[in-house]
């Protein structure tokens, strides 16, 4: 059994600078949004990445104390990006998420980008626009945000959340 209470469950997207969310009760959704992290401007590099740490963290925790969740399911991008500065920024994203989820005393499950587009689409490769359709398609009375930027980062967590659902099926 995957759930430890029946309380919500927590799905990230986890980007540096937006990161989705949804909030599963049962197999619905109840709540979906993107967290937004902006460095003070013309911060250099270390100050922007450890603003945007300390923001993600603050904007998790405000989300785990607003929804109780009894898990967290992430999707957690350590590879393949082409950039060594965005590889630092998905590796610093994974380590606030892991800490955060850790000192909240929740359990955090795991999932990689290529499980959730094999969950919606049915193969490991996909676009964002094919992921939004099929989050769309699956819950499509979800409060999803309006904007594009901001929906894509919440479908991505949701089929995170639908990856790890099936891993154990």
């Amino acid at each position: 059994m995957k759930q430890v209470e029946e309380r919500p469950v927590l799905a990230l997207d986890v980007p540096l600078k937006n990161l989705g969310w949804c909030v599963f009760d049962g197999d619905e959704i109840v709540a979906a949004g993107t967290v937004q992290t902006k460095p003070p401007k013309g911060a250099a590099k270390y100050v922007a990445l450890e603003a945007a740490a300390r923001g993600l963290s603050s904007e998790l925790l405000s989300l785990i104390s607003r929804f109780s969740p009894a898990e967290v399911v992430a999707e957690m991008p350590l590879e393949g990006s082409k950039s060594m500065n965005a590889v630092q920024a998905m590796r610093l994203a994974a380590g606030v998420v892991i800490g955060t989820c850790a000192g909240a005393g929740l359990t955090l499950h795991t999932t990689r980008p290529r499980d959730g587009k094999i969950a919606f689409l049915g193969a490991g490769k996909g676009e964002k626009d094919d992921m939004i359709d099929a989050a769309k398609r699956r819950w499509p009375s979800a409060p999803w945000p309006k904007a594009k930027c901001r929906l894509e980062h919440a479908a991505d967590a949701a089929a995170a959340y639908l990856a790890w659902k099936q891993k154990d099926e």
